[in-house]
């Protein structure tokens, strides 16, 4: 999933194509959100909490859908991301959740 010397993972190859995504449109305001987290004997652990035995509840909800409460961290760059995949040890299930939202106020800003 990460890859290893200069052959990068599946991971890494779909974060660099959603920076150059965001890359090819200059004029729209993105933001990212990450959270990440380890799914091992039936329970999943927050990586990105500061506690280590950080315990991550699933909830649903009618308009976000199925969803862990883990922290979610800004993530602005390639190498941010890259930062976030080297958190922690090296559990067996690593789960990375990228949101992108598309921001609508600058369009609204736009047509003003």
């Amino acid at each position: 999933m990460l890859g290893s010397g200069e052959q990068l993972g599946v991971l890494n190859m779909a974060a660099k194509d959603i920076f150059a995504h965001i890359a090819a449109h200059p004029n729209r305001d993105f933001l990212m959100r990450a959270s990440f987290v380890e799914i091992y004997n039936e329970n999943i652990r927050d990586l990105l909490s500061a506690s280590s035995e950080a315990s991550v509840a699933i909830r649903e909800d009618p308009r976000r859908g199925v969803y862990c409460e883990a922290v979610e961290s800004m993530v602005s760059t390639y190498e941010g991301i890259c930062h976030l995949l080297n958190t922690g040890e090296s559990p067996p299930f690593r789960l990375l959740c990228l949101t992108l939202t598309l921001m609508l106020t600058a369009f609204l800003i736009h047509f003003l």
